[in-house]
């Protein structure tokens, strides 16, 4: 199984033991999943107070990958893109995808209305 960027949307049913929660936990298992920086964020913004141990639990061993200036540059030449195409996404979105292109890996994410409007970016399930 190939390593995959977990979406905030499987992290969270992950966290509340719903929809993705079993595919997650195989991911985890098997050590085929990571996340990025833009989804910590999410979840960190989301989550109440108390749960902030819970949280550090479900990212505990996940490789976080970081925007750095190649994803950040990459998300704005997608932007234009999608831009231009009348389909953009939003930046949170943007920003993981590109995160995920330039790592090139796939992501896990219940989004794909989103996602799947983002040329290079591979999904898995």
């Amino acid at each position: 199984m190939e390593v995959a960027i977990l979406d905030a949307d499987v992290l969270v049913d992950f966290l509340l033991g719903e929809g993705a929660a079993g595919v997650v936990a195989a991911r985890l298992r098997a050590r085929a999943a990571a996340t990025t920086s833009v989804v910590v964020f999410e979840l960190a913004r989301g989550i109440d107070q108390g749960d902030g141990a819970r949280l550090r639990e479900a990212l505990r061993g996940l490789r976080v990958y970081p925007l750095d200036h190649l994803a950040a540059r990459k998300a704005a030449d997608l932007w234009r893109e999608l831009e231009g195409r009348g389909e953009r996404i939003g930046d949170r979105d943007l920003l993981t995808a590109a995160i995920a292109i330039t790592a090139n890996l796939p992501i896990l994410t219940r989004n794909t209305r989103h996602f799947r409007r983002v040329p290079g970016l591979k999904l898995v399930r």
